[in-house]
């Protein structure tokens, strides 16, 4: 767990320093490379960590014996076996594999945080660790959280209503995993306003689905995904406790509840509205189906955008924090008359005392919103989320007693 923290450690404390003391955007280039440094170091090095950590190294080699041409017969979407192949015309190694994977995911997130989110940098980068968990689980479904990376650049577009970007995006991600298609259909309804109308059809629709989900997926299962039959299929019989949707549920609520703020920074934001509340809607559909936990992921990972978003709901305008700048240079002016400085200096008291509950705001919502990011860390923690909690090991451990270990608690799931 050290290891963890650390890690957590950096983006929140370096954040803080770096991201919102005197933010510049060298400050911030450097915040996002100690970062991607960080989480790459952490997950790449990871050993037997996660579910699918010895499936993928099956993968990589079945994968590696393939030419480009056959690419289409390997286990995996055509997407992510272009990128096993590329890695294994340099490697055949499955650590360096697993850690060449991790340098790709959280370089694209990296990079997209860098180029489309312009504040609060370092919320981002918390959100996709501790809120939407989306880092830890790349430790184990690498492809589908890999694909919900690759989906924030689609939902950016969807934002700005450029369907040729949007949908590119979302094919590129579905090559990944297929499952992105999901995001599809949304180009038309993830614009719509959250209102009474809206949220009466979207709840009509997701307790007619809750009720009658067996048969419908019966239905959609004789066409498509036929592994995955509702009453014999783990992953449709599992279900989750409704506990799981508590912080799915938090953020929903606060993104309704400040729509109108979010939109008069940015109308594209109502696409974050809807997807905070699409993301509610799959996680309590996981507590009747598991299955539905995992598309969640491409809803939940758009708190990248959306947290940064919220913060700067209460964020004090550029403009005043020009205007203040102005009146202390002019208040501190030497060589002017005393009087004129006197009531230079009261201007500025007065104008930076009205700033005070526009700072104290501010400031709560950044321990709220840190709250909300232990919480959901924690709820993860004690979940053992995706088999990476609570114990971190790495390449340089004893790797026999690892695997030892593996095959005891979770059965023979070793592929060497």
């Amino acid at each position: 767990m050290t290891v963890y923290f650390i890690n957590i450690a950096i983006i929140l404390i370096l954040g803080i320093l770096m991201c919102e003391i005197k933010p510049n955007k060298i400050k911030t280039s450097a915040y996002l490379a100690i970062c991607y440094a960080s989480l790459t170091l952490v997950s790449g090095l990871r050993y037997g960590i996660g579910f699918d950590y010895y499936s993928y190294i099956n993968v990589f080699r079945q994968t590696s014996k393939l030419s480009f041409a056959k690419l289409l017969d390997a286990p995996v979407e055509p997407g992510f076996a272009i990128i096993l192949k590329i890695i294994s015309l340099f490697t055949d190694n499955a650590y360096a594999m697993h850690f060449a994977l991790s340098a790709i995911v959280n370089g694209v997130l990296i990079l997209f945080v860098l180029l489309y989110v312009k504040r609060g940098q370092w919320l981002a980068v918390g959100s996709y660790v501790m809120l939407s968990l989306n880092y830890y689980g790349t430790f184990n479904l690498i492809r589908q959280y890999f694909a919900a990376i690759i989906s924030l650049y689609a939902i950016v577009y969807l934002m700005r209503r450029k369907p040729v970007q949007f949908f590119a995006f979302v094919l590129v991600a579905a090559s990944v995993h297929k499952t992105a298609l999901i995001l599809l259909p949304l180009y038309i309804v993830a614009s719509l306003d959250l209102n009474w109308k809206t949220l009466t059809l979207y709840g009509t629709a997701a307790l007619g689905f809750y009720a009658f989900s067996i048969e419908i997926l019966k239905f959609v299962t004789k066409y498509a995904f036929k592994d995955y039959n509702p009453e014999t299929s783990m992953y449709m019989t599992m279900n989750l406790s409704l506990i799981f949707a508590v912080i799915p549920f938090i953020v929903a609520l606060a993104a309704y509840l400040l729509k109108g703020s979010l939109l008069k920074l940015d109308k594209g934001n109502i696409v974050l509205v809807n997807f905070a509340f699409y993301n509610f809607i799959f996680y309590f559909f996981a507590t009747k189906h598991y299955i539905t936990e995992r598309l969640s992921t491409y809803f939940f990972i758009s708190t990248v955008l959306l947290i940064p978003q919220i913060v700067d709901v209460f964020r004090i305008d550029e403009g005043s924090l020009k205007k203040l700048e102005e009146l202390k240079l002019a208040a501190n002016e030497k060589g002017i008359n005393p009087t004129l400085q006197k009531k230079r200096m009261q201007s500025y008291t007065e104008f930076n005392e009205s700033l005070k509950d526009s700072r104290s705001f501010y400031r709560f919502s950044l321990a709220l919103i840190i709250f909300v990011f232990f919480l959901g860390h924690q709820f993860a923690v004690s979940t053992t989320y995706h088999r990476v909690f609570p114990k971190y090991y790495s390449i340089f451990d004893n790797q026999q007693q690892i695997d030892e270990m593996v095959n005891k608690t979770y059965g023979s799931v070793i592929y060497k």
